[in-house]
């Protein structure tokens, strides 16, 4: 993953952190079995009970500030509540990191493979 765009994520999560409030979890994850595709995985309490609606407004930011061709790195924008098991593991697991970039390789959480991941805030709840 190229260094501008984990520098660009590491933005956009700020921005909206200080707008809607802290995350528990906003990280990239490249699963094993999807090679160079990266899922971007989000938690926080202040999330809506509609996460659709949550994930439209990330992935509005994330088009505003990403080129075209950022774009097509990314397979997903995953919203999940703070309860959630991933979300449980990845915090437990990772040493609390906020607003920068901390690459894991060749990790499991919840059962998923990562071939590799960059953790951009990790808080344990």
């Amino acid at each position: 993953m190229k260094k501008k765009l984990i520098e660009k994520l590491i933005s956009i999560e700020n921005e909206i952190a200080g707008e809607k409030g802290p995350f528990l979890l906003f990280g990239l994850f490249e699963r094993e079995d999807s090679p160079n595709m990266w899922d971007i995985v989000v938690s926080s309490p202040w999330i809506d009970k509609n996460r659709r609606k949550t994930s439209e407004y990330i992935i509005d930011k994330i088009n505003s500030e990403l080129t075209p061709e950022e774009m097509i790195t990314l397979s997903a924008v995953v919203v999940l509540y703070p309860t959630n098991d991933f979300v449980r593991d990845v915090t437990g697991e990772v040493d609390e990191v906020e607003h920068r970039s901390e690459r894991l390789t060749n990790c499991v959480f919840n059962g998923i493979t990562m071939k590799n991941a960059h953790i951009i805030t990790s808080k344990n709840a």
